[in-house]
């Protein structure tokens, strides 16, 4: 009969699946009474590069990922459970370990059925692998203040780098629905690029996750802002990254692989995804904020008319035409279109977004359906000018549309 303690076995165990390659998944859990720490998660993810370690912190007021290696991994054992936790649970292609403390202390160890090989190891394919920002990979969270020296994301920017962590999440596979994955090159411009946060994301998205090499340009009118950032991307050596002062409506966009406009205001929308059409962008996304344009020419039709009686709701009614009439202009102009919310609309009430992949073979059809629609939506609804079709009237194409490339 053993003599070993549950403890001790629990951690030879998780000793010996890292050593030998067997181990997959180690969950740590059952969270104490005030205690910040909620669950640990430690397992083996893919990356552009390779596999590696990794450490998932949840806590109460923030998420936390870090690399790791063995030792880091038996030290978290060690160190949280007890302490902070009360259970661990190993996966490993052999056997499952089950690890837990009850309320007296006392521990109690089984064991169940391991995993099959095939959920053992993450197995690369050809689809794009969509993973958080490890703070620890993302020099640019300290030079722009989102984390600490310690790496860790601060309490009050936890909000913004769930944010940050959307987005990546939605851009990834919106470049590989526009062929954009397989490239050696990716060029981004970013038009009103504030503070930075999400262009740095994109870029880190392109870079890391993606394994291409991202050119990005911030396009910024606040000249102390494109200065912060670009010392932010020199500190981090950020290659491939830079910002620029100007106004979108100012800025030419010659060629572009993705055009990016996050709460651009009214009709600066408008001007972005003029210059990510004229430029052939095989992908084009737009975060629309402050609609202004269409509210003061809204007509609804007589039978509509009670949704425009109340000033709030001919508020939501003008968003909503306004985004709708730019998806149409997308159609009619070679894309492929969708809608859809970006964030909790608890972060912020600007929360749709237009995402617009270009066709890779032209669909007349389509186009001219998708124009029809946009002059019956104007007509019905009294609408005498739409700045996006404004600028498409005036301006003959600088490129034709471009199939994206192998």
């Amino acid at each position: 009969m053993s003599t070993t303690s549950p403890r001790a076995e629990f951690l030879q165990q998780l000793r010996s699946a890292l050593a030998d390659g067997s181990f997959v998944r180690l969950v740590l859990g059952k969270p104490r009474t005030g205690q910040p720490l909620i669950k640990l998660t430690a397992e083996l993810v893919a990356t552009a590069r390779g596999t590696r370690l990794q450490l998932h912190f949840r806590e109460r007021q923030r998420d936390l990922t870090k690399p790791a290696d063995a030792s880091i991994i038996v030290a978290a054992f060690t160190e949280h459970v007890g302490t902070a936790l009360g259970s661990a649970h190993l996966y490993t292609t052999t056997g499952l370990w089950q690890f837990e403390l009850n309320k007296k202390g006392e521990a109690r160890l089984t064991r169940g059925r391991g995993l099959a090989p095939a959920a053992a190891a993450p197995v690369p394919h050809d689809r794009v692998k969509v993973r958080a920002i490890a703070p620890t990979d993302a020099p640019w969270l300290r030079a722009l203040g989102l984390a600490g020296e310690d790496g860790c994301i601060r309490a009050d920017a936890t909000d913004k780098f769930r944010q940050i962590n959307r987005y990546v999440e939605l851009l990834l596979p919106l470049c590989e629905q526009a062929g954009l994955a397989g490239r050696q090159t990716v060029r981004v411009f970013d038009m009103g690029a504030g503070k930075g946060y999400l262009t740095f994301a994109a870029w880190h998205a392109i870079s890391h996750t993606l394994g291409r090499r991202a050119e990005v340009t911030g396009v910024e009118a606040r000249p102390e802002l494109v200065e912060l950032c670009n010392a932010a991307a020199l500190a981090s050596r950020c290659e491939g990254l830079g910002f620029v002062s100007g106004r979108i409506v100012d800025t030419a966009v010659p060629s572009a692989d993705v055009l990016i406009a996050l709460h651009a205001c009214d009709t600066a929308t408008d001007e972005a995804l003029f210059r990510g059409i004229r430029a052939g962008a095989a992908l084009i996304v737009a975060a629309p904020c402050c609609h202004q344009e269409i509210r003061p020419q809204l007509r609804a039709p007589a039978e509509l008319a009670s949704l425009a009686r109340h000033g709030i709701f001919a508020e939501r009614l003008s968003d909503m035409l306004t985004d709708s009439l730019r998806a149409l202009l997308l159609e009619a102009n070679g894309y492929s279109v969708k809608v859809f919310e970006f964030i909790d609309a608890d972060h912020t009430p600007k929360n749709t977004m237009i995402a617009a992949v270009r066709r890779t073979h032209p669909d007349a059809t389509a186009a001219a359906k998708a124009q029809a629609e946009f002059d019956a939506l104007k007509t019905r609804f009294g609408i005498s000018h739409q700045h996006l079709e404004t600028l498409l009237a005036c301006v003959a194409p600088e490129v034709a549309p471009a199939a994206p490339q192998a």
